[in-house]
């Protein structure tokens, strides 16, 4: 077992799979997160009308 976990071609092939695994992960994130650009900015403008001195 020592033998297989030290031997380079596999700890090779773990750190190859590891670095696939994290760039996949880096580009597939962006399809899965949501636009809250509108949300935030109603929330501004709520915040901004409810601040503003001058209605």
């Amino acid at each position: 077992m020592i033998e297989t976990l030290t031997n380079p071609q596999n700890i090779v092939a773990a750190l190859v799979a590891i670095a696939v695994f994290a760039t996949m992960v880096t580009f597939i994130m962006p399809i899965f997160d949501r636009d809250n650009m509108k949300a935030r900015m109603k929330s501004v403008s709520i915040d901004r009308a409810r601040c503003d001195p001058h209605p």
